[in-house]
């Protein structure tokens, strides 16, 4: 009996465990889109926010480990940048209300996701970036803030997007300006296309089940 119920505790962690690594592919590419715009790849100083419904990532807690943007099939690049700063938030602020003020729009779980050098080109028509620090999200406590920050380019080409003559309306809303000021401007276009690569975060009590396997399983190593 005991046999079974270890056996039983540790398929079940094993299934949690492969469950929590499962990556998934979230894309946010609501119809609409009509051209290109080259934002937040300008060669100059700039800021740029955009502001994501959370309709788009279900109702479970994620991991965000890179995003990427939809090359329109123009410009590919590539541009590199000394200092390129990511920030991604969970922001109370709906698409479509976006203030012009950066500040006001910032979530309290601000979290750097990636600081330093970069170049950015086409693969696959695709512009990625990887998160050198992965972002929890949750859907549930509001809306996702991409924030991005650079200096000027070293060397390049602007890349060209995918991206909205009219931001629909509720789900995409961005604000920026080069070069880079405390304000910036909404456009009511310009919004981009992009792409998530996520995995489920486990709950707490998924975790302690998960804990309760692998304890078991030691457990019944020791003995054998």
């Amino acid at each position: 009996m005991k046999n079974n119920l270890q056996s039983l505790l540790f398929a079940a962690a094993t299934t949690i465990a492969i469950s929590a690594n499962a990556q998934t592919t979230i894309y946010v590419q609501p119809a609409g889109a009509t051209g290109g715009n080259f934002w937040p790849t300008d060669p100059g100083s700039l800021r740029w926010q955009q502001d994501y419904s959370s309709s788009f990532f279900g109702s479970s807690p994620i991991s965000i480990s890179s995003f990427s943007f939809v090359n329109d099939g123009g410009v590919t690049g590539p541009i590199s940048y000394p200092s390129f700063s990511i920030t991604f938030s969970t922001t109370t602020v709906t698409p479509g209300s976006l203030s012009t003020t950066y500040s006001a729009n910032v979530g309290a779980d601000a979290t750097t996701v990636f600081s330093g050098p970069i170049t950015l080109t086409d693969i696959g028509g695709l512009t990625t970036f990887n998160l050198t620090t992965p972002f929890t999200y949750d859907p549930s406590q509001g809306n996702l803030l991409i924030d991005i920050d650079h200096g000027d380019s070293s060397s390049g080409t602007p890349m060209s997007f995918t991206s909205y003559g009219t931001e629909p309306a509720g789900l995409l809303q961005r604000v920026a300006d080069a070069p880079d000021t405390a304000i910036g401007n909404d456009f009511g276009f310009g919004a981009l296309q992009t792409e998530f690569a996520a995995s489920p975060t486990p709950e707490p009590c998924t975790l302690a089940l998960a804990g309760l396997g692998s304890l078991s399983l030691l457990a019944f190593r020791r003995r054998k």
